[in-house]
């Protein structure tokens, strides 16, 4: 029970998070079995994922990873990180500055 529990958590959280990211024009890779959501940045600004992380971080307080520190090529530059592994109200004040993009 603790772990169908759990999945059903972070399943929850992930569809917090991914329909926010959606809603924003910034479409999520969804995961299946991880607490972490690789998403398009393309309509950021910035030339690289790190200078789209940072416009990102100013414009929403909200922390991201760069998509090229996963990748050898040039695939990660448009891709941003995201952990959704917080509590549902972080995840819904998160949703709602996304939502100000």
């Amino acid at each position: 029970n603790y772990y169908r529990n759990l999945c059903l958590i972070y399943s929850n959280k992930r569809e917090i998070i991914c329909t926010a990211l959606s809603n924003a024009g910034l479409i999520p890779l969804i995961p299946e079995g991880s607490y972490y959501v690789l998403f398009d940045s393309k309509k950021l600004p910035g030339t690289c994922s790190k200078e789209k992380a940072m416009n990102l971080l100013i414009r929403t307080n909200i922390a991201t990873v760069p998509g090229k520190e996963f990748y050898d090529d040039s695939l990660g530059d448009d891709l941003l990180r995201l952990c959704f592994a917080k509590e549902d109200d972080i995840l819904l004040q998160a949703s709602e500055l996304l939502q100000e993009l």
